[in-house]
């Protein structure tokens, strides 16, 4: 999941992609579902280093150590990222 999802986005850079949206699967988890249907720029992540990420439903916050720019966002995570076209 993490090795395709980084080669997807370096593809979509490269191809002049400015924007990514996270998508996931069900079922899913809290995180994924929140994220499911954010957008943001290539540049940008997902979910930013040491943020304390607890959507409702979480049983506890992701801290990550690093920014989270495609999945996956926590052990098991199935998402993935395509190209948004907004």
């Amino acid at each position: 999941v993490q090795f395709a999802n980084a080669v997807a986005r370096e593809v979509y850079k490269n191809g002049g992609i400015r924007k990514l949206k996270w998508v996931n699967f069900e079922p899913s988890c809290p995180y994924c579902r929140y994220l499911n249907g954010k957008v943001v720029g290539i540049e940008s992540p997902f979910i930013p280093v040491n943020t304390d990420f607890q959507p409702e439903g979480a049983e506890r916050p992701l801290k990550p150590a690093v920014n989270i720019f495609h999945p996956p966002a926590h052990t098991g995570c199935e998402c993935q990222i395509v190209a948004c076209y907004e």
